[in-house]
């Protein structure tokens, strides 16, 4: 008698549909060379979070660069909109995105895929040590070794409270109107902008022509003169204005790639050579 057999009945293999599903859902082909050095680099959670959304908003579409509002971007991250525009004049000035004209949907941003020519020396987060001041591509063989946490380190002495160092109050500013620091400066003998001034090789590397600073100072006056803002730092603002274009003054030709006046632009240089017509009179 034959012995009775348990019959196992044969199982496909399943499909991973899953996994199928989610190439079909579309990826980021974010480069090695600055997904490395992103995990190496010294930003902070928040600008890491808006790097990352505008390469999303750029390199998730196939595109070097995309018009993208800051409304926009604090709905990706979760960071309140205020914040988002703090972080991104720290990203421009750490060199790892360029922004260029704007339009009624957002501004022209560019994520720098080059990491050696990153610069953290303006960005450095406070919550960390100082760097080199530049990163370089990962390298194998360039990692320091992995530390060993397994071994409990000794805590640091307590300090008693009342051992304790005080802290220097902050100094305070004093919040003028624009009237207010122009008069300062033709009392001081001091220039809106001094030659050497930051701005000025920022415009520089971004191929806006030097000349044109002081027609941006000049529209500047003009929408300032007679407000009632007070700001500290006067000219901190007459930095932004120019670096983000308030005024639309110029804008980037996509047919040389090259910065040219617009219509108020050209008004502005005429109004600002006007002036130092009657002045020099």
């Amino acid at each position: 008698m034959n012995a009775a057999r348990n019959v196992i009945p044969f199982r496909r293999p399943e499909q991973r549909e899953h996994r199928q599903m989610q190439q079909q859902d579309g990826f980021i082909a974010i480069p090695n060379v600055v997904e490395d050095a992103l995990l190496r680099s010294p930003l902070t959670h928040r600008q890491e979070r808006v790097y990352r959304a505008i390469l999303r908003k750029t390199l998730g579409y196939g595109k070097t660069y995309d018009f993208i509002a800051t409304s926009q971007l604090a709905v990706m991250t979760g960071v309140d909109e205020s914040d988002v525009r703090k972080t991104l004049a720290q990203l421009v000035e750490m060199q790892l995105i360029e922004r260029g004209n704007r339009k009624s949907i957002g501004t022209e941003m560019t994520p720098n895929l080059m990491p050696e020519s990153w610069n953290f020396k303006q960005g450095e987060s406070p919550r960390l040590p100082p760097q080199t001041g530049r990163i370089t591509p990962n390298k194998q063989g360039e990692l320091p070794p992995t530390k060993d946490n397994s071994k409990r380190q000794e805590d640091p002495p307590v300090v008693p409270p009342s051992e304790k160092p005080k802290r220097k109050p902050r100094a305070k500013g004093c919040k003028t109107t624009f009237a207010q620091f122009l008069e300062a400066c033709r009392a001081n003998h001091e220039p809106l902008l001094a030659e050497d001034d930051t701005i000025v090789q920022q415009v520089e590397d971004a191929g806006i022509p030097a000349e044109w600073i002081g027609v941006a100072c000049h529209a500047f006056k003009c929408r300032y003169l007679d407000s009632a803002k007070t700001y500290i730092d006067w000219r901190a603002v007459i930095r932004n204005a120019i670096r983000e274009n308030w005024f639309k003054l110029w804008y980037v030709a996509k047919e040389d790639g090259l910065h040219h006046l617009t219509t108020v632009g050209l008004e502005a240089q005429q109004a600002r050579e006007a002036a130092r017509a009657r002045a020099a009179q």
